[in-house]
Formats: C-alpha cells, structure tokens, sequence
C-alpha cells in the first residue's frame, strides 16, 4: 500500500510509507499522472485512475498485505498493488471504484479537486462522475431541449422538431424553444382587422407588441420622460404604435428662410427635401419614425393633417402640440411604415432639450397612441 502526504517544507508533493512523518499530514490522496514516466521509480501510472500506484509485476512482496492486481485498459495491462479497505487506516477508504489506493474520505465535490481530473465525490470517494446519458426525452430546458447522442448532453434546438418534449405546440425560434402561439414573422408587418386578423398587432402579435426576432414581446420603445408626461395611452382605442423612432438630432438658429416642400433651399435649417414650413427658423429637432396602426395612419397630401397627426408633448406641459416640419407621411392610409416618417418641430433647441420631449402619432378617430421620448435610455 502506498500513501500520500503533502509536506510544508518546499511546497510539493512527497511520497511517504503507511507510517506518518513527523509533520503533520494533510489529506492522503495519490499523486496524479498520464504515463509512467510521470511517476517515481517504481511505480506506474494507473491505467483508468490515472494515479501513480506501485508496480509489482517483478515482485508481488513490494504490495505487503496488499494484493498484485493485472487490470487491462485500452490493449495495455499492468500489474499493480491493489488495496482494499481492510488495509486502509481510519478516515480513510481503498478507491476500488477508480485508482486501488487508499485516500482520505471526501465529503462534498470539492474534496476531490486534488486530482487535477475531473472528479466527483460519490459514497465518501473522489470518482470520475457518471457519463452524461441524455436521452429524446430528458432534455427538458426549452434552452437546452435537443439531445445529442454522441456526448450525451442537452444542447439548444435547431428545428421545431427538438421542442417537442418541451410541450406542445412549440417552435424552435433563435436556438430556444417557445410557444407557437408566442412566434410571428417579422416580414408581416400589417396589424389590426387587416388581412382578417382581429389581434391589433403585427402579424400574431398583440397590440402594443412588436415581433422581435421572431417572438412577440413588448418591447415597443418608452423612455425615462414618458412618466411624467400629461398624455396617457388607451390601448383600449388601438391608435398608431411607435414601433422605433431613430436618427434623433436637433439643429441650430441659422436666422434664414427656408422654402417650401417642391422649392429651393437658401440655407440647411431644414435639411432633408421636403421639409416644410420652417421659414425664419430658429432651429429645430428632427427625427425618424416607424410604426403600424390598426385603423389605418390617414393618408393625407396636406400639411396640416399631417402636423395634426404627429403630437409632441414637453415635459409636463398641459397640451401637445403638432408636428413642424413633415416628410414622408403616406399620401394614402397606411397601416405600417413601409419607409420611415420624418418629422419634427421648430425651435431653438440644444442637445440636453432633447431628452424633455416625446412624440406620439394619432389617427382619424382620432385615437392616440404609445408616446415615446425622443431620448431613449
């Protein structure tokens, strides 16, 4: 039998006979190993364990009490000392499962973390844990729902059909599993009684919901002013969703004229074709939007529909006000933003002004809708 302490002095490993040193042992676990010539003189490496244990194919006296074993792995047989637990001392127990040598007891897996292996403890000795053995059916994680026979462990999902032990009526949607009634396409955009559909939102989504990489979810933009702003939103009246709203930007007095939609620009106050009614500007905030509306964003070839259409609200002020300036709104009723709208308001207007100031689109009804700041967190 052969026993291991680990010594103060210099700070490794020292092999040692059953009887203790005068230093104060530590936990008795072998030395690790990958071939014999990672052992002492004498000794060869475990063939499964992967410890070194004494070799006793010349002489079977060099195991004492113990037994001179012949164990076989991978076409390779060695014959070593085999313990058992008679021959252990206490606190101690001859690892039959694994190396044939005796080590201290463990308790919890991190007992075991001395070998440098991957090792668990099960009944009071550090062993190599059992092989993952996954099957169609245990894999029960909608993250990790497929099981891969080769390795024996559950990963994500590539096609619907890996979902379905999850539950039914599950998709595979981004490498995880959901419910069907949660997918949609984020190519159908049209909502509402559109297409014969009575969700109010794209595709299959709800009102107020937008589909996001193939889920529906909430996650239609807000922001930090939204709170305290004197508008609220009555989903109840399925008025225009603000699904995005980008290239936020504000722009400085320039003191000229700008001309109309169809004329020529004397200066840049109203950059962008199309801008309208920003004559003797003192500068403004301009922006982009994307949105759908179940009944329908009213098409209008007049400025002041569409300014009326497109409400901005400061802060906690008592009324919103319309749009100044407008490019791109539909001529016709839309129900989704095939291309974005451009719009914004005039005045002078610094960067941190921006974060004070929401938008919000209205249709004929008139019916509002979700009021997003133009700052987003």
């Amino acid at each position: 039998m052969r026993r291991m302490t680990y010594l103060m002095a210099v700070g490794t490993l020292a092999l040692a006979a059953c009887t203790p040193l005068t230093d104060t042992p530590t936990a008795n676990y072998p030395a690790t190993c990958t071939s014999d010539s990672s052992c002492n003189e004498g000794e060869v490496c475990h063939p499964i364990g992967l410890v070194c244990v004494k070799d006793c194919s010349t002489d079977a006296k060099v195991c004492g009490d113990d037994e001179c074993v012949a164990m076989t792995s991978g076409g390779v047989t060695k014959s070593i000392c085999k313990c058992s637990n008679a021959s252990c001392p206490s606190g101690e127990s001859c690892n039959v499962d694994l190396d044939d040598v005796c080590e201290t007891d463990c308790t919890f897996d991190t007992d075991c973390v001395f070998s440098g292996q991957s090792r668990v403890c099960k009944n009071g000795l550090c062993v190599h844990p059992a092989p993952a053995t996954c099957t169609a059916t245990s894999c029960t994680d909608p993250a990790a729902s497929k099981c891969n026979t080769t390795t024996g462990q559950c990963e994500a999902c590539s096609v619907d059909a890996d979902c379905a032990n999850i539950g039914a009526n599950q998709g595979c949607v981004n490498s995880t599993c959901v419910s069907n009634s949660l997918t949609c396409n984020a190519n159908n955009k049209a909502p509402g009684n559109t297409a014969g559909k009575s969700n109010y939102g794209p595709d299959t989504c709800d009102y107020g919901d937008i589909c996001d990489n193939g889920v529906c979810d909430a996650k239609i933009p807000s922001g930090n002013c939204a709170a305290g702003l004197k508008v609220s939103w009555n989903k109840g009246q399925h008025g225009p969703v603000i699904t995005n709203i980008y290239n936020v930007q504000s722009f400085p007095s320039t003191g000229k004229t700008c001309k109309g939609p169809n004329g020529t620009y004397i200066s840049d106050c109203c950059a962008g074709a199309g801008f309208r009614d920003c004559c003797e500007m003192s500068g403004g905030i301009r922006f982009d939007i994307d949105f759908y509306a179940p009944n329908g964003l009213p098409g209008s070839t007049d400025f002041n529909v569409q300014a009326n259409n497109i409400q901005f609200w400061k802060g906690t002020a008592a009324a919103s006000v319309g749009a100044g300036h407008v490019y791109g709104y539909p001529s016709s009723t839309s129900y989704y933003s095939i291309t974005p709208i451009h719009a914004g308001i005039c005045g002078d207007y610094s960067n941190s002004d921006l974060a004070d100031w929401a938008v919000f689109l209205q249709d004929g009804e008139p019916a509002g809708g979700n009021a997003v700041c133009l700052v987003q967190p």
